[in-house]
Parts: structure tokens; sequence; C-alpha cells
């Protein structure tokens, strides 16, 4: 299972979580706690019991519908009801955070949506007027579904990937033909494509990905085990997914709850600092966030990944004197 950490991994759970129940359940058709987690295991969203009861109560104290029935197997289900402004709001939000929908789309959906508790937009209050502020227009939820199709049906893909240069033009473009779709995950708020091409493991960010076409072409056998291949994609995506022990100041905690959320079990280290360890890929975003908090944060495990963050801090001291 792919793993991300962070605060954009704790708030497409919830929407995850949400949108089974919206979908799926009713007052005749309740979904179990074992059905919930299997659910969430196919998304590639990782959940035990402890953390979804965690997530429904918290559902709940925002004022999402969620009814519980307790027993042996909790059970949950949305009953039918109409939207209320809270409700609407919230989804306006989540879909303005969410970089993966194109800003057209956006504004469209936004209307819509605030006409339903506003008087079809006529007494919306100006604070709600639709500010979008986003970074691409590319709608990569149809390249998405359509790699998601190719893995379903165990069929290869062709597409075309590019980065984008300074002058905001297409640089580095490649043509992948015939790849091995794997999936297509999320992290930091972006979906990536996972694919396997001539003996290695690529992803390509979705957004700057286009023409995917499915071939008749059957998959390439892969000889790796799921756990290996699993592996593999979250180094693809995100670099090596490694338990780091951090050191924190007490002031810093609020901070370090955000950004990991339920993975932190905080162990006091005298009257100001505390310890905790997660799991977390570890990359230029992790040494950029532990650099912002000016050293109320520090890696203090493994060796091998603080001294990769001593170089990150050295590198982007010489960039900054130049």
């Amino acid at each position: 299972m792919v793993e991300f950490a962070g605060e954009s991994a704790t708030r497409i759970k919830l929407i995850k979580i949400w949108e089974m129940l919206v979908e799926h359940s009713g007052e005749k058709n309740k979904l179990s706690t074992a059905e919930m987690l299997s659910m969430l295991k196919k998304e590639g969203i990782p959940c035990d019991r402890r953390t979804l009861y965690a997530d429904i109560r918290l559902l709940k104290e925002n004022g999402f519908g969620v009814v519980v029935e307790r027993g042996r197997e909790n059970y949950y289900y949305v009953s039918e009801r109409k939207l209320t402004k809270k409700d609407v709001v919230a989804a306006v939000d989540s879909l303005k955070q969410n970089e993966n929908v194109s800003v057209s789309e956006t504004r469209n959906v936004v209307k819509e949506l605030l006409k339903l508790c506003y008087n079809g937009g006529a007494d919306m209050p100006e604070h709600k007027a639709i500010f979008v502020n986003k970074t691409f227009s590319t709608d990569v939820y149809q390249i998405v579904e359509k790699f998601d199709a190719a893995v379903a049906e165990k069929k290869r893909v062709s597409f075309t990937a590019f980065d984008v240069g300074v002058d905001k033009d297409r640089i580095n473009e490649k043509n992948y033909s015939l790849v091995t779709p794997i999936a297509a995950v999320i992290y930091e708020k972006k979906y990536y494509l996972c694919f396997y091409d001539k003996g290695s493991f690529h992803a390509a960010r979705a957004d700057r990905v286009e023409d995917v076409k499915i071939s008749l072409k059957e998959v390439e056998r892969v000889n790796l085990s799921e756990n290996s291949i699993n592996s593999r994609v979250a180094e693809s995506v995100c670099g090596s997914v490694v338990k780091v022990t951090f050191m924190a100041e007490n002031t810093a905690a609020g901070e370090v709850f955000d950004r990991f959320g339920e993975l932190v079990t905080p162990y006091k280290q005298g009257a100001e600092m505390f310890s905790f360890t997660v799991p977390v890929a570890v990359n230029e975003r992790l040494f950029g966030w532990c650099f912002s908090l000016g050293g109320t944060v520090r890696i203090n495990a493994p060796l091998a990944v603080k001294k990769q963050y001593e170089e990150f801090l050295t590198s982007v001291f010489k960039k900054t004197i130049r």
C-alpha cells in the first residue's frame, strides 16, 4: 500500500470516506467497519479500525450527517436529507483546494453549489465571491479515469508526458508507447500516473500528460510481488518512505500535528522538547518544511536522512548568498 504522510492525505481520506458513504450507503444499505476499510484499501488509502472511528467522529463534529449504529460491528450510513448551507460551503472550500480540478470546472461547480443555498446566487455574501487560485487548467480527471480503466482492463497504454519551462512552454517532451499502467496515486494534492516501462518504474504528473490511449495489447508480465510493486510506486512518486525520528520544541506541536496528524505519538524529552517517529517520504519537500520552522523541528534519526538534510541546508545556503 502506498502511504502518504501529511495534511493533504488526511483531507483526502476524509473526503473519500464521505464520498463512499454518500454514494454507497443509506438506511437500507448500511456499511460495516470492515466494508469501509476494504473500500479505502482499494482506493490505496491506509486506514485501520481505530483511525476510521476517529475519522467518522471528525466528520460528525464538523456537521456531516453520518449515522453510526454501534455494536460488535459498527455500521455507518448517510440518511436522505437536503444539503445544508454548511455542507455546501465545506464542499466549495474542498473543491477550491483540490489542484486536480481545472480552473474553469471549479468555477462552474462552485457557482452551482452556491446557488443551492444562496437563493440562486442573488443573496450570496460578498465574501463568497469565487476566488480560484490554481496553477494549471488541465482537466486531469479524464486522464486519470482513462488510466484507471487501462489498469482494470489489464491493457497497455500510450501517452505523451512533458515538463514546463521558465517561459511556461513545454520541455522534455517524451512519448511513452505501450507501457504497463500500475496505479494513479495522489501525492501533495497532485495525481501521478505510475507505470512500468522497459524494466523500470516511472511516475508522470497527470496534469503534464496528454493523449492517453488504451491499446488492445495485454500488459506485460511483471515478476514482482504486490508489496514490491507498491514500494517502487511509493519511491517513484515521493522518494523513499522511511521511519524518521524528529526532535521538536513544544512550541512547534501545532505545526507537527497539522502535517502528520494521527500518525504522531509524542514522547516528552525534558520540559521543552518532544520526539516522535513517523513513516515519511524523504525528499526536498520534507526538508523544506523542517527548514521553514526555523530549527524548532529537527531530524534526529536515521543518520543517513540527517546527513541528507544537512546537505540540503548547505546547498540552500550556497544558493541564497550568491
